[in-house]
Formats: C-alpha cells, sequence, structure tokens
C-alpha cells in the first residue's frame, strides 16, 4: 500500500517592517563602527552588539513555509534563509473540524468567535490562494 504525499513550498513576501528591522540594523552596525574609530572604541561594544543582533534577526526576514501532506498528517515547517528550519505547526486532518481560507463563507460561523486564534503562515500576498 503506499502512502500519500504532498508537498508545497511557499515564500512568504517581503514587508516593509522586515526592510526596516534588516537595513536599519545594517546602518546602525555600520554607524556604531565607524563611531567607534572616531570617538572612542568603547563604542565597538555597541557595534558588536548590532553585529550579533543582524546575525541572529536578519535570516528571520527571508522566511519560507513548507506545507507537508503525509497519510492524513499535516505539518508546516518555517525554513529561515534556506539553511534554518523550524517546525510550526502539526494537524491531523482527521481531527480538525474544518479546513479552509480565513475569508471563506465557510468560515462565517467561526468568525464571530473572539477566542480563535488565526495563525498566518501564507505568503502575506492576499492574491495567492
Amino acid at each position: 500500500m503506499s502512502d500519500l504525499y504532498s508537498e508545497l513550498l511557499v515564500k512568504r513576501e517581503h514587508t516593509i517592517k522586515d526592510s526596516l528591522v534588516k537595513y536599519g540594523l545594517i546602518v546602525l552596525t555600520a554607524i556604531a563602527v565607524i563611531a567607534g574609530l572616531i570617538i572612542t572604541p568603547l563604542i565597538w561594544i555597541v557595534a558588536v552588539a548590532f553585529g550579533i543582533a543582524c546575525y541572529f534577526v536578519i535570516p528571520k526576514t527571508d522566511v519560507e513555509y513548507e506545507y507537508l501532506f503525509i497519510n492524513g498528517d499535516f505539518d508546516i515547517d518555517m525554513v529561515m534563509a534556506k539553511t534554518k528550519r523550524k517546525r510550526v505547526k502539526s494537524f491531523k486532518l482527521s481531527e480538525a473540524d474544518l479546513a479552509a481560507p480565513l475569508n471563506s463563507h465557510r468560515m462565517d460561523y467561526y468568525n464571530g468567535n473572539q477566542k480563535m486564534k488565526v495563525l498566518d503562515f501564507s505568503s502575506g500576498n492576499s492574491e495567492h490562494k
């Protein structure tokens, strides 16, 4: 008997916030290095802190989501900078009440629920289906 397997990779589109964080950290790091050379070497501590922040934050601005369907299990993985993978959600579709887009008419009953938690693992573009 063969297994049911399907895989889809979706790249999240860059937002203004991602660009501001990415280029803002780079500019702040460069300014701190230049200030450390001109003013005082103690500012290099700040430059190193910004450099470490760049190392950890910038890869999180380049995100892809990988959807895996294997024999009724639906897994969503987040791939950061095409190097680091993290499982963000796993579902058993047999236990799900409904699987539909958030703006679907099938979601009308659930959209009035104030306690409903919405998790967005999409490309961020409303035109993509």
